[in-house]
């Protein structure tokens, strides 16, 4: 998908000493005057607009800030010396950007394990009693997901016990072992050929006007184009002839200086006409079938016409043998083997274990 750039909005951040939210362009505290320390992320403030303020336009285009080696003091991205202790920037470490980020009321608030405090959600340490950053993490992630979160719900299965699921798995494993028995069980058995019996059968097509849908440059040429609607056909990253641009929803994204490009991921759907069109199309209509008892096999004759062919052929051919069982069936292959069956003839037979000849041969 393609970006579209929104414009820019300036973002904010907590102070991890006292917990002031501060505008994302103060490199230091407003109210205790500590510079923002290099872990200490951005936010978007809930109120956040789009800037149109030429000179805070030009800041929010620049590249991400730089934390000084020595000090750790914010710099602007294209200082040269820290503007705290004059340390040479050329080593110092540029804030992290490209993030998505989230608006302040969308995070989850962290609670301190030692004092039950609520902190922002990028506190360095607890506002009321110190406790480290990592110790405020662990809490929330052993509390598992707040009401209205994803996971917070019954997980599915929950109330299901592994002890319960015994019965219905001995039934299944009872189940395959019966139907394994009967189908690879089997026996040999001699049998005559009592009978044959043959059938073939050819469809019959005529040729008879439908209608079909498909795009207009793929209508046959020979047909007849009734109504057409617009449709997406396809979608790209590029304005197209007949498209419309369609755009998801606008996010920011963290410029690492303090202010984010609010974006939106579009495509352009490109349209074109989907179209109904009357066409002769060969369409099956009838059925001719010959039958016999005898080892001649013949097709049916089908009347042909500029408007009616044969089409798809099938055959079956059984035998049926006289065995100690009684009369048992068997569905030959081919025609080239059902010449063999020669009435009277003896014939090995496969049976499984529920009496179907599953195979044939010559003792």
């Amino acid at each position: 998908m393609a970006k579209k750039s929104i414009g820019y909005a300036e973002t904010e951040w907590v102070c991890p000493n006292c917990a002031n939210k501060n505008p994302g362009s103060r490199q230091a505290c407003a109210a205790c005057g500590s510079p923002q320390p290099q872990d200490v992320a951005f936010r978007m403030r809930p109120d956040a607009a789009l800037l149109e303020d030429s000179a805070a336009l030009e800041a929010a285009r620049k590249a991400a800030d730089i934390h000084c080696p020595y000090c750790g003091t914010r710099n602007s991205a294209g200082a040269k010396l820290c503007q705290q202790c004059g340390g040479d920037l050329s080593e110092g470490a540029r804030r992290q950007a490209g993030k998505v980020l989230l608006a302040a009321g969308n995070a989850q608030t962290l609670i301190c394990p030692a004092c039950g405090a609520e902190n922002a959600p990028d506190a360095g340490r607890c506002v009321r009693c110190g406790g480290t950053a990592a110790s405020v993490l662990a809490a929330t992630s052993a509390a598992g997901p707040l009401p209205n979160q994803p996971g917070a719900g019954k997980r599915l299965g929950a109330g299901m016990r592994p002890w319960m699921a015994i019965p219905l798995i001995a039934l299944i494993l009872m189940c395959c072992v019966v139907v394994g028995f009967f189908y690879l069980r089997t026996e040999a058995l001699s049998g005559l050929v009592q009978r044959v019996a043959w059938e073939r059968t050819i469809v019959v097509e005529d040729l008879r006007p439908v209608t079909r849908e498909t795009w207009r440059d793929q209508i046959p040429a020979d047909a007849e184009t009734l109504a057409c609607r617009q449709e997406v056909r396809s979608s790209q990253e590029q304005p197209a002839p007949n498209a419309r641009e369609v755009c998801g929803t606008p996010y920011s994204v963290d410029k690492g200086n303090g202010y984010a490009e609010v974006v939106q991921d579009c495509v352009y759907e490109v349209y074109d006409d989907m179209c109904q069109y009357s066409a002769l199309e060969w369409q099956a209509a009838d059925q001719a079938t010959a039958q016999g008892d005898d080892l001649f096999p013949a097709w049916p004759l089908v009347d042909v016409s500029a408007t009616r062919r044969e089409g798809a052929r099938s055959e079956h051919y059984w035998a049926y043998f006289q065995t100690t069982k009684g009369v048992l069936e068997y569905e030959i292959p081919d025609s080239t083997l059902f010449g063999q069956f020669l009435s009277g003839s003896e014939w090995l037979l496969t049976i499984n274990g529920l009496g179907q000849v599953v195979d044939v041969a010559r003792p």
